[in-house]
């Protein structure tokens, strides 16, 4: 069976466009995923801020760190995310030597 080749380049067109369509779905879902964990991140350093702390100093960094455990597990969730959209890295095969 012969196959033509505007079917070939047709097939390849298709498949560039869903890994295409995957790492834009990837990135959506990781700003979405971030915006929720910054914004829950505040929410609950407020509240402990708020309760443990007088200081406006204090009460601020409490907050910044809430907010940058947020943001710190969507980076690592992301990061494998795109990790196995991208298959098994060459530094993870070991070398014979």
């Amino acid at each position: 069976a012969l196959v033509s080749r505007s079917a070939v380049e047709g097939h390849s067109a298709m498949a560039s466009q869903s890994s295409e369509l995957k790492v834009a779905e990837k990135w959506d879902a990781a700003i979405e995923s971030g915006i929720k964990r910054m914004a829950y991140g505040s929410l609950a350093g407020a509240a402990t801020a708020g309760i443990l702390f007088r200081s406006s100093v204090s009460r601020a960094a409490v907050i910044g760190l809430a907010i940058g455990v947020g943001l710190g597990m969507t980076y690592s969730e992301v990061k494998q995310d795109f990790e196995s959209l991208s298959g098994p890295s060459d530094s993870s095969v070991p070398v014979k030597e």
